[in-house]
């Protein structure tokens, strides 16, 4: 039988005078998760008090939403303005498909939390900002553009661009625009 883990270690700075009141916190939500009717009945992640901040951290396993709870109320609660990041791995013990990854969330006051998961982001398709068909649209334009005396001065211009490299850029766009007829 495999044993699947979800490893974590992240720090929150917390000022030293906000450092009593967060353990308050800490508690209430810790409090809130355990007695969620909708929950699992316990808090998967430890967040220890230390001197400088909050450590969250799990021993074999850790819930990262409720690592994000946690730390949105100390965010907000306290008026903490940094950015608070925390990642987590997923791995297995024995080598099994589909049974590693991992992830990531950040926290900013105020603003919603962004998660970001492994997989999924390495799934996206890799997708160039114009179609085909725009493109070339665009180079036929900057082709035409190039042709006219007042533009080739503008662009020349504006680009800090000697008539060399001008008329190369018209000769590659036209040699490239001519292929794709």
């Amino acid at each position: 039988m495999a044993n699947n883990y979800c490893e974590s270690s992240s720090f929150l700075k917390v000022p030293e005078d906000k450092i009593e009141k967060a353990q308050v916190i800490i508690d209430r939500v810790i409090n809130e998760l355990e007695n969620d009717e909708d929950g699992d009945g316990y808090c998967d992640c430890q967040a220890e008090v230390e001197k400088t901040g909050v450590w969250f951290h799990g021993d074999e396993n850790i819930n990262p939403e409720h690592v994000a709870e946690v730390a949105r109320a100390l965010i907000e609660e306290l008026e903490i303005d940094s950015k608070f990041t925390c990642s987590w791995a997923y791995s297995c013990s024995k080598p099994r498909i589909d049974e590693f990854g991992g992830g990531a969330f950040c926290i900013e006051r105020g603003k919603p939390t962004r998660w970001i998961n492994a997989v999924n982001e390495a799934e996206k398709e890799n997708v160039p900002p114009f179609s085909e068909s725009e493109m070339i649209t665009l180079l036929e334009i900057a082709r035409i553009a190039l042709d006219t005396t007042e533009m080739r001065k503008q662009v020349s211009e504006k680009m800090d661009l000697s008539d060399e490299v001008i008329s190369e850029l018209r000769g590659n766009l036209n040699e490239y625009m001519n292929e794709r007829k």
